[in-house]
């Protein structure tokens, strides 16, 4: 230990202590706020030890904060999330979580329309209308969390990384944020989707009427040529 002491001072470093751990848990917390991605903490409490000129401790300490770290912001948004949803919104939560995957729940709202069908069009618009009362609750509960876009966006790619039976075997309270941070955007991109194929047929229908317009001007040319021929 005192070779070791005498190699950081050489160096400029200090051995970790009990105060540098404090330190990395304030910067830990900070850092979750940004991105709760686990990388970019673990990252970020590197960066914070080389600026500190603090030598790393053992990994388990590293754990340890980082778990730390995300209890107490898991623990922050799930308990304004409680103090403010309503029962109706957990009524319609649960159901996206149903084993019935393939016809109903969750994993029928990730999947992506194939085309500007009318078929396709229906479902997305079948989407839509059975989230649009979480969206709207997304929308107002979001800006209370104060988390980053980023965030939103890690939270959201969760529910399409995990799949349902992954999601039920995790604590409600945390898929539902989960979930709420997914609906948010999901409901925008099934917007995004039906104003595609508005603009779609649009086009397609302009397009048809031009032919159709181009094609009688034709006819009438013909018709009006054997007309003075005659």
């Amino acid at each position: 230990l005192e070779s070791k002491s005498r190699i950081l001072r050489i160096l400029g470093f200090r051995l970790f202590s009990q105060e540098a751990k404090q330190i990395l848990e304030n910067q830990a917390l900070q850092s979750i706020k940004i991105s709760a991605n686990p990388r970019y903490v673990f990252d970020n409490l590197l960066n914070c030890l080389l600026h500190n000129s603090v030598s790393i401790p053992g990994y388990s300490t590293l754990q340890e904060i980082i778990t730390y770290a995300f209890s107490q912001e898991n623990n922050r948004i799930i308990s304004i999330i409680a103090k403010h949803i309503p029962q109706y919104v957990d009524n319609e939560l649960k159901p996206l979580l149903k084993a019935e995957e393939q016809t109903y729940g969750i994993t029928l709202l990730k999947k992506d329309a194939k085309g500007f069908n009318h078929t396709e069009l229906m479902r997305e618009i079948e989407k839509k209308n059975t989230c649009r009362n979480l969206f709207k609750f997304a929308k107002k509960i979001i800006p209370k969390l104060k988390i980053s876009e980023q965030n939103i966006r890690y939270y959201a790619s969760l529910v399409d990384y995990y799949t349902v039976d992954r999601l039920n075997a995790l604590s409600f309270e945390t898929v539902r944020l989960y979930l709420l941070c997914y609906v948010f955007y999901r409901f925008q991109k099934i917007n995004d989707n039906l104003v595609n194929s508005f603009m779609y047929h649009l086009n397609d229908y302009k397009k048809k009427a031009d032919e159709a317009s181009k094609e009688s001007i034709y006819h009438q040319k013909i018709e009006s040529n054997s007309y003075d021929e005659k």
